[in-house]
């Protein structure tokens, strides 16, 4: 398990709220990669939609985060397109949708698997400006855990 001095985190920025999360344990790192890609962390999620808001624990692999940089980064280039992200225990889905004008629609839920289980449905605004930050923060990301096949994948460029 590695924790560094200062986990690693992204953003997504809106006019009306957030979604964040922060890689606060990654398991694995750098030699043994999960099933999911990359490798599988403990995360901290904070989400903010208007009056509501969520903050727990979340697992999610470092190869789901690069994968959705990867479409991200696309959609950011082309602003076209669709991002999404969603996590291998399946309680967080995550879509970033663009326009073609510079504007996008963050969308999603969340769900706490409880008895009863809570659910916390959101719809943000956003534009290319505030997902410039975004796409750097999990570029950060990428370069340090690397990408589906850990950071062995930076090395042979696969």
């Amino acid at each position: 398990m590695t924790e560094t001095s200062k986990p690693l985190e992204f953003q997504i920025y809106a006019k009306q709220g957030f979604v964040r999360i922060e890689l606060t344990k990654v398991f694995g790192y750098p030699e043994q990669t999960c099933a999911f890609g990359g490798y599988d962390t403990q995360s901290t999620l904070e989400i903010k939609s208007g009056g509501f808001s969520v903050r727990t624990n979340l697992y999610v692999s470092t190869g789901d985060i690069y994968n959705f940089f990867e479409q991200l980064k696309n959609c950011y280039e082309n602003l076209t397109g669709t991002a999404r992200l969603d996590s291998y225990e399946m309680n967080l889905r995550l879509a970033v949708e663009f326009d073609n004008l510079g504007h996008a629609k963050i969308s999603g839920e969340f769900i706490e698997r409880l008895e009863p289980p809570n659910e916390l449905t959101f719809n943000l605004s956003t534009d290319q400006t505030y997902l410039k930050n975004t796409v750097s923060e999990l570029e950060r990301i990428y370069k340090y855990y690397g990408n589906n096949k850990g950071v062995k994948g930076l090395e042979t460029g696969s």
